[in-house]
């Protein structure tokens, strides 16, 4: 439609119960969706916005039904693709990434990660791009910053310097 919408879902501010648009679909195919949108040229699919305070501009809900299933997705199928898959890009106070499992029977990690190319698992930067910490695939730790271990009393082994371990021993000699 010439610079026209397409479909428009709109719900007065009388009834905030009310859904504008809502797709319920039934398909086992994961590229087709119950609502789906796709831009052709460099724009957006899917666009979500909150105009509204603690208003959430996209939101995915699963284990309603008691359902094994996951809110959201978020793949690259081009293998020369060199952009990230999601960016998170804030200029708020708060966090960029929260994180909170509040079943407490929960024994699985709240953040996994598997690596089959030959990159990092991790690499903090400075808004300036100077990588100050990176986390290895083969689990080495490297950081321009001090490590603390245990309230400084922890032990963190080196295998490219000599280390030093001191001793305080109190002694009464007769």
């Amino acid at each position: 439609i010439a610079g026209g919408i397409g479909v428009l879902g709109e719900t007065s501010a009388g009834t905030p119960q009310a859904i504008g648009v809502k797709g319920i679909g039934y398909s086992h195919n994961e590229d087709i969706g119950a609502v789906t949108g796709i831009n052709m040229t460099d724009g957006v699919g899917v666009y979500g916005e909150s105009l509204g305070f603690d208003g959430i501009a996209v939101a995915g809900t699963v284990g309603n039904t008691d359902n094994h299933s996951v809110a959201g997705v978020f793949k690259n199928t081009y293998t020369e693709n060199n952009r990230a898959v999601v960016e998170l890009i804030s200029n708020g106070k708060g966090n960029s990434i929260f994180s909170d499992n509040t079943n407490l029977s929960n024994n699985s990690a709240i953040f996994r990660a598997r690596n089959a190319g030959t990159g990092k698992f991790l690499s903090f930067e400075t808004n300036l791009g100077e990588i100050v910490t990176t986390v290895a695939k083969n689990g080495n730790i490297v950081t321009d910053g001090t490590m603390t271990v245990k309230g400084d009393k922890g032990i963190v082994r080196n295998s490219n310097s000599t280390q030093l371990r001191m001793e305080i021993v109190t002694a009464n000699i007769p």
